[in-house]
């Protein structure tokens, strides 16, 4: 946002004391940690779980899918720029690229917000009309997408200009030098901001008035069924509301900017600071909203407790992985451990309810065995020979009542045959 043509070393060089290029690069850092983790945590809990698949959520999913691209594909440029407190690539195709990429996504979240309102609105004030349906949802969001690539396509075709801004230490959108200038950013400021918070803060008005009407019919009525199903309907309408009172707080500093930059003729009457300001609270949303949605939304607060939970166990379950690779005694494995595969692998070494019931069937003390070998002790190994007699015992038995089956049986047949010779004898032909 920038119409000084200087190319000289101190146009791309930061303004920013050393002190507060540290703070600044620190807290970048954690945004970026934070918004990756939160928001690749909610793109991989909703790909996992199939039945988390409405029109809600998938635009959650876009939503999220936007700040995680904003966070990987524009935050770096800015942390480098502050890191090495200069801007590196010049004015450039790399330059070009990262505005192009930041004002499309920017817009496309204020879209997908808009979006959200919508899809509340016809679930809680129409919730029979069938507007928002899966396949709807994916084809507004593809049509979303669309209509954010062609605005911000207007410098690239010579309609304003994308320069380094160096009050914000980032390629935006440059001052407007004429009034196509002005009047693309005027364009850009009201189709991508007032418009959209306009019909954001009509619907939610129509959304909260239906949820107070239904909630005192509900009251009167008492159905347990209608009334949860109400509860839920609040919490998402609820959650939907904070992420977007969370964008607009985030992202009012930048309207401001952007309202300066209009009204204003050169870039030195922009407060110092203002820029890095109204860029990173926009980058501060990204990491901020995926804590909303996950601490009001069960689903996504479990899938995420989850996906965390198996991070911090991946690296014990891989110690266990290399120690049975490596080939290290068996032995050591009752050790005290805090791997989940060993304690499993314990709990295989415990004797079967099988061999246990047939062991409380028999005597203490076998005929014929050692007394000393059969004390009051629950060792496993006594425990192990007590089934293998057990066993033995039974596949004897077993094989010698067969013997006595088979003898039985021949010697009736061997009977049978003598009777039958002694009558042929005795009655001849």
């Amino acid at each position: 946002m920038e119409n000084i043509t200087s190319s000289s070393d101190d146009y791309f060089a930061s303004n920013y004391t050393g002190t507060e290029q540290t703070v600044l690069a620190t807290i970048l850092t954690f945004i970026i940690v934070f918004s990756l983790y939160g928001n690749g945590g909610m793109i991989i809990v909703l790909y996992k779980n199939d039945r988390m698949w409405n029109s809600t959520n998938i635009l959650i999913g876009n939503l999220a899918v936007a700040a995680f691209l904003t966070t990987l594909l524009i935050m770096p440029f800015s942390l480098t720029s502050m890191v090495l407190k200069y801007w590196p690539f010049a004015e450039g195709p790399i330059c070009k690229f990262n505005a192009f990429l930041a004002s499309q996504l920017l817009l496309y979240t204020i879209f997908i917000h808009t979006m959200i309102s919508i899809d509340k609105y016809f679930a809680v004030v129409k919730p029979f009309s069938r507007a928002m349906t899966v396949r709807r949802t994916w084809t507004s969001s593809f049509i979303l997408w669309t209509i954010a690539i062609f605005m911000s396509l207007g410098p690239l075709i010579h309609i304003g200009e994308y320069r380094y801004n160096r009050t914000a230490l980032v390629c935006g959108v440059g001052f407007p030098k004429n009034k196509i200038d002005s009047i693309y950013m005027l364009f850009l400021f009201a189709l991508g901001f007032i418009i959209p918070n306009i019909v954001n803060a009509h619907v939610y008005f129509k959304v909260f008035r239906a949820v107070r009407i239904h909630t005192k019919r509900i009251s009167k009525t008492s159905v347990t069924s209608t009334c949860d199903v109400m509860k839920l309907q609040q919490r998402l309408v609820l959650t939907a509301f904070c992420s977007l009172a969370c964008f607009l707080l985030c992202w009012t500093p930048f309207a401001v900017y952007v309202a300066m930059a209009v009204t204003s003729k050169s870039i030195d009457s922009i407060p110092h600071g203002l820029g890095v300001s109204a860029y990173w609270s926009g980058y501060m949303y990204n990491a901020i909203n995926p804590l909303i949605i996950c601490t009001m939304s069960t689903r996504f607060g479990d899938g995420i407790y989850e996906l965390t939970i198996s991070i911090l166990r991946a690296p014990f379950d891989f110690y266990d992985f290399c120690k049975r690779g490596g080939g290290w005694e068996k032995g050591k494995e009752g050790s005290n451990t805090s791997s989940t595969t060993n304690l499993h692998q314990m709990k295989r070494l415990e004797p079967s309810p099988t061999i246990e019931t047939e062991l409380s069937t028999l005597p203490r003390t076998p005929i014929g065995s050692d007394p000393a070998l059969y004390s009051s002790s629950s060792s496993v190994s006594v425990t192990a020979e007590s089934s293998l007699l057990t066993i033995d015992c039974k596949q004897k038995s077993k094989e010698n009542g067969a013997k006595n089956i088979v003898s039985s049986t021949s010697t009736v047949l061997t009977t049978n045959k003598s009777q039958e010779s002694l009558h042929s004898d005795s009655n001849p032909a």
